[in-house]
């Protein structure tokens, strides 16, 4: 596939969860709170579609896929803590490997 197409395919992802995001977390009973996530989901857009590119075009970079399932585990077992530390770590992996990606696209262009 082509790396235009895999990015459109990715940003059509991305668009896709965030019209899911409000019914599937029942946010609709508040509208200030919806529209708060919704603002910085379209402010991390970019970043979220940097990243994940740069992923995808690098061979054994699972980090896309790698906290998925410890996140699920510590929601389905109502673990608040669990979930914060995974969020966290996936944070803190993105941020790096999003920095990296930005300083090579400045020194190509």
């Amino acid at each position: 596939m082509s790396r235009h197409r895999c990015a459109a395919r990715l940003a059509d992802s991305l668009r896709s969860s965030a019209a899911r995001l409000r019914p599937s977390c029942g946010l609709y009973l508040n509208p200030v709170l919806v529209d708060s996530i919704r603002t910085l989901w379209q402010h991390c857009r970019a970043y979220k579609i940097v990243g994940a590119q740069g992923t995808l075009d690098t061979p054994g970079d699972d980090s896309l896929w790698r906290y998925q399932e410890r996140l699920v585990e510590a929601a389905r077992k109502g673990d608040a803590d669990a979930a914060a530390a995974v969020n966290n770590e996936s944070l803190i992996n993105a941020t790096s490997r999003i920095r990296v990606q930005l300083a090579a696209q400045e020194d190509a262009g």
